[in-house]
């Protein structure tokens, strides 16, 4: 049983065959209707040429956009498509050009749909159902084309070819936009709309690599929300829900869009700052934190507190400089809360802003 999410897929997929299936059969009835005119054919296939090229692609649509499964009955349609192919084939009696145009097309569809596994299955159905109606008919063999027919079938050997191409282009930028939008989901933490704790230390250990040979241009600031747990239990869970979204929010407005801001983990947050002295990262935190409590006071008792640290050449790797605005971080905790601290190299947590 398909879920919603596949069923919406597999008739968006309908909805793009659709439009290819009918001007194919469309374009493949005039050089089928040439060679049909030459051979003076009845009643009986003309009708069936009407059918197969003006109104079974829109029965094949119906079908399938209605079906409970889309994908498994659009796959029965391709079949039928493969069939009807081999039975044209036969009843103009082989003729030479229109027979290999329509099984190009048909290659050409089965091809950019489910690849090779799918191509060989149609092509078995057009061979067996070629024999079978040969078998069953008596009409002669007419492999010469003449230059009637050349000039029916050139709308589809001009045009054919140019419609799957620009199908399989659209359907490589949507491909494209999906990538995007998964990677932009795998990268974002959901309710604050920043980047997650696994992107943002990504971002942070390159800046790390990056910094060695200019320490002095790269700062991190990692702050922590005051008195959350105080925020979820008087006014629950969806109030502390709303503050981490609003202080996300604040913190996009206030900070430079060079700057990298995740979300570390609960109502905890990190910035890394590029082309930044310690003193202006300093003075961007202390900013942010004046801010931020503007705007909460009259909503909450939540403030924040922020930890900065520079990098450090003497580190090893980029958690230690994490670990350094976590101790100043800390440290700005202890002082009462509310408040911002550098950390220094040589001597630790230590210039503090208070509100």
């Amino acid at each position: 049983m398909m879920n919603e999410t596949q069923y919406k897929r597999a008739r968006q997929l309908v909805k793009r065959i659709y439009p290819s299936r009918s001007i194919g059969f469309a374009l493949a009835t005039i050089s089928v209707a040439s060679v049909l005119y030459e051979q003076d054919a009845g009643p009986f296939r003309w009708a069936m040429i009407v059918f197969s090229g003006l109104i079974w692609p829109h029965i094949a649509y119906w079908w399938a956009y209605r079906s409970k499964n889309p994908y498994q009955t659009e796959q029965y349609n391709q079949h039928l498509d493969a069939a009807q192919c081999g039975f044209w084939a036969v009843m103009m009696g082989f003729n030479l050009l229109p027979a290999v145009l329509s099984c190009s097309m048909l290659g050409m569809v089965l091809l950019s749909l489910g690849g090779k596994r799918r191509c060989l299955i149609g092509m078995l159905i057009y061979t067996l159902t070629a024999a079978l109606t040969w078998l069953m008919t008596s009409i002669p063999v007419q492999l010469q084309s003449s230059l009637i027919t050349l000039l029916a079938s050139i709308p589809a050997l001009l045009f054919y070819p140019l419609l799957i191409g620009y199908s399989a282009y659209r359907f490589a930028l949507s491909a494209n936009e999906q990538r995007k939008q998964l990677e932009m989901v795998s990268r974002t933490d959901g309710l604050s709309g920043l980047f997650n704790r696994q992107h943002w230390e990504q971002r942070v250990a390159e800046a790390f690599d990056r910094g060695q040979d200019n320490p002095d241009a790269y700062n991190l600031i990692m702050l922590d929300i005051d008195y959350f747990k105080q925020v979820n239990d008087r006014f629950g869970h969806g109030a502390g829900d709303d503050v981490i979204r609003q202080v996300a929010r604040l913190l996009k407005e206030h900070f430079p869009q060079d700057a990298c801001i995740g979300r570390y983990g609960g109502d905890e947050f990190g910035i890394l700052l590029t082309n930044c002295s310690t003193t202006e990262a300093f003075s961007r935190a202390e900013k942010a934190r004046q801010q931020v409590f503007t705007y909460l006071q009259s909503q909450s008792p939540a403030t924040i507190s922020l930890g900065i640290a520079e990098l450090d050449t003497n580190s090893r790797k980029y958690s230690d400089w994490i670990l350094q605005a976590d101790l100043a971080l800390y440290e700005a905790k202890r002082q009462g809360r509310n408040c911002a601290v550098c950390f220094s190299q040589q001597h630790g947590p230590q210039q503090t802003a208070k509100a």
